[in-house]
């Protein structure tokens, strides 16, 4: 019973990271959330995220590369919200 009472008197403040990266990767394209969770989620090499999704290299990085702008600009929007 004691652990329950902790958790509800938890600050809301305090938002899982969970819950924000899920909020913010709303902002991708499916690509770009593909090229994320293969490289990020199944540590996948940015090759092999290429041959999986069958783009070219350059194509895949430049993919990530934009997608990992738009995450880092949504993280902070949302910290400054």
């Amino acid at each position: 019973m004691r652990a329950e009472l902790e958790i509800i008197e938890e600050p809301f403040e305090e938002i899982p990271e969970k819950w924000v990266l899920e909020d913010v990767m709303t902002k991708l394209t499916k690509e770009e959330k593909d090229v994320i969770l293969l490289r990020f989620y199944h540590d996948y090499t940015l090759s092999q995220v290429a041959q999986v999704l069958q783009l070219k290299l350059g194509t895949t990085k430049t993919i990530l590369y934009r997608a990992l702008k738009k995450l880092k600009q949504a993280l902070e929007q949302e910290v400054q919200g």
